[in-house]
């Protein structure tokens, strides 16, 4: 009798035992689910992030060729064929852009400039670009050109992008002169256009942006 009873006992606990396993199997997997609706939640954060590429801050409603509207994004090649895109490289920076050609003398002295400007500016959030709708003949501004224009105005830190026949900046200056200098906020809103070449104007413009952008 007594070997019954103790038998009964044990076959007691071990379903005690049992229940506990299961229940502490069904919280396991609870927890994975968890982890797992975590995991779906960090990805779709990750999908927001590839969505904010370009410049958020560009006002899309406002694009145009003249100060204070918007210029729309583009994207040249540069000098080793990579695609360079205004916004995705240059949003949040005032960028200064110098629109010539390789058959150009006053854009050649103001090219000579622009790495003084970047070494003087970067600091302070000013990037340059060069984008040259022509090479040494007028032609097409292929690569070998735009590398050998990069080196011979000292362009270090400067991007130097082939626009063939200005048919991405063209509309910005209808009367074709040369050199052109654009000023951009860092919403890319068009905060100047100047026609020409002074080292005094170029420079004064920098500075004015820099003081309207305090």
């Amino acid at each position: 009798m007594k070997h019954l009873k103790l038998t009964i006992l044990i076959l007691a606990l071990l379903a005690v035992l049992a229940l506990c396993l299961g229940a502490c199997n069904t919280s396991n997997d609870d927890d994975n689910r968890d982890d797992d609706d975590d995991d779906d939640v960090l990805d779709d954060d990750d999908d927001d992030d590839d969505d904010d590429e370009g410049c958020p801050d560009a006002d899309q409603t406002n694009l145009g060729h003249d100060e204070d509207k918007t210029m729309a994004d583009w994207t040249l090649p540069n000098h080793q064929g990579d695609e360079i895109s205004l916004y995705d490289r240059y949003c949040g920076s005032i960028v200064v852009i110098l629109v010539g050609a390789g058959n150009c003398p006053y854009c050649g002295q103001e090219a000579d400039a622009f790495q003084g400007y970047y070494d003087e500016y970067k600091d302070d959030g000013v990037d340059l670009v060069v984008v040259m709708g022509g090479n040494f003949s007028g032609g097409t501004p292929t690569e070998g050109f735009l590398d050998t224009y990069k080196e011979r105005h000292g362009l270090d830190d400067v991007e130097v992008l082939g626009d063939t026949n200005y048919s991405v900046t063209g509309p910005y200056f209808p009367d074709n002169g040369i050199p052109m200098t654009i000023f951009l906020r860092r919403d890319m809103e068009i905060g100047y256009i100047v026609l020409g070449w002074s080292d005094a104007m170029i420079e004064g413009k920098i500075k004015r942006m820099l003081v309207e952008d305090e």
